[in-house]
Formats: structure tokens, sequence, C-alpha cells
């Protein structure tokens, strides 16, 4: 969580110098430099690397990293960090998600609960912000009720 807040603060900083797509072409570039030796040392059968699995990979290169970090960087010069790294927390029901309705994947009881309390947690940290902000207008809801 450190390091995510550390590259969250320092994209946020850069953003006002460099743009979205410089970003996450060069973090994708020396993210991939610095893991592939190590890729190495873990995966000893590349004998049998297949074209689907280069395809796979290709893929999750692509569209589960390079896209979505560019997302991310296009959304973080436009909202407030707090806010854009408390939708981050719906990855994983987005996720479950795509699995049930791409793959066919079967939702466990604990898939659902976990959803639910991502969903219940962001819109109660939206609905006190909205009561925050009221209150920094100078409005009170309570006294608006009482009218």
């Amino acid at each position: 969580m450190l390091a995510w807040a550390l590259y969250t603060l320092l994209s946020k900083a850069l953003q006002d110098k460099y743009s979205g797509l410089f970003l996450t072409t060069y973090q994708t570039l020396f993210g991939t430099i610095l893991l592939v030796p190590a890729s190495f040392l873990e995966f000893r059968q590349w004998h049998v690397f297949s074209f689907t699995a280069f395809l796979n990979i290709l893929f999750l290169s692509v569209c589960c990293s390079a896209i979505c970090y560019f997302l991310y960087l296009f959304a973080l010069k436009r909202l407030d960090v707090a806010i854009t790294t408390l939708y981050l927390n719906l990855i994983p029901a987005v996720g479950v998600v795509s699995g049930y309705v791409v793959l066919g994947e079967t939702v466990l009881p604990v898939q659902l609960l976990g959803g639910l309390m991502i969903i219940v947690v962001i819109i109660a940290i939206n609905l006190e912000k909205q009561k925050s902000t009221l209150r920094s207008a100078g409005e009170n809801p309570e006294c608006a009720k009482s009218v």
C-alpha cells in the first residue's frame, strides 16, 4: 500500500510536466526491463512456450496493464488523488463480474459479500463527502429538513 500511495502521489506530480501516455510508456518499459530477468529465474520451461501463451501475455500487457494504467493516469489528472485511489477498490469486483459474464465462472458468496462491502464503503464515503461539502458551503442539511 505504501508503494502504491507513493506511486500515486509521484504520478500526480509528474503529470504537470509529462503526458499520461508518456508516463505509461516509460512505466511499462522500465517495469518490463526489471521483471524480465526475474521471469527467467521463475519459469524454467520456456521451451513449451506456445503462441497462445504469447498472445495471452500480449493481451495482459496491452489491455490489462498499459491501457489500464493510462486510464488511471487520465483519471488522476482530472480527479482528486483520494477519489481516484478509492475507486481502485472496484478492480476485484469488476474482475469477478467479468469472469462471470465472459468466462462463465462461478461467483462465490464470499465474493458477493466482498463486492457488496466495496460498494457500500464507496457510497458511504461519497455521501460523507457531499455532507462535508454542504457544510463547508455554509448549508446545514439538518436545518434544511426542519424548515
